[in-house]
């Protein structure tokens, strides 16, 4: 019953851990050109837009 239990908590960390991946941020201007650089870096200006994945 143990092995049940820890196999099954097991897959539910992995499966959480699947979704929570980090991703690389991006961002873009409003005129659709790519600010994902600046945004990273941390000098992203008022124009920047953070996708949302």
């Amino acid at each position: 019953m143990a092995a049940t239990a820890l196999a099954g908590m097991t897959f539910g960390f992995l499966k959480f851990r699947k979704q929570d991946a980090p991703t690389k941020p991006s961002a873009h201007q409003a005129d659709g050109t790519d600010s994902s650089a600046s945004f990273e870096a941390g000098i992203a200006d008022e124009g920047t837009i953070p996708d949302i994945k």
